[in-house]
């Protein structure tokens, strides 16, 4: 949370949607990759994930309530679990990460608590979302 409680002091109004805009890009590419996943990603690609994943275990590590965050994946879940369930389950987080900073910020505009529910909101459509296909994996 260091970074809510100290960097709002120094961006602007425009570094609020840089970072709202990169919270619904990577969530969306996220999706993307769940609905079109095959067995042989590009290094690239894995990679990305895998920096997702460390970043939502470091999120997880600086909340007072991580189990907010859903069940947390590691890098040994993306060899051996359902990766496309993983990758859902991460865009969620990752936009429900970026909610809490939003949320936890001291920032002097009302605008960032704003983007923060929004990012909140749509963190909650994006499980909604992920609910019936995960249902459906379990059968």
């Amino acid at each position: 949370m260091y970074i809510s409680r100290t960097m709002f002091g120094w961006w602007d109004n425009q570094n609020l949607f840089y970072y709202l805009e990169a919270a619904v890009f990577l969530s969306k590419w996220l999706e993307t990759m769940a609905e079109t996943y095959q067995a042989m990603r590009p290094t690239a690609e894995l990679k990305i994930i895998g920096i997702v994943v460390r970043v939502i275990e470091e999120l997880a590590a600086s909340l007072d309530a991580p189990e907010s965050l859903g069940h947390l994946y590691t890098l040994g879940d993306l060899d051996h679990g359902n990766v496309p369930l993983i990758l859902r389950s991460l865009s969620s987080q990752i936009v429900r990460g970026w909610a809490v900073v939003f949320d936890n910020s001291r920032a002097p505009w009302a605008i960032v608590g704003f983007i923060g529910r929004s990012l909140d909101l749509y963190a909650q459509m994006v499980e909604e979302r992920r609910l019936p296909t995960e249902n459906a994996s379990l059968v």
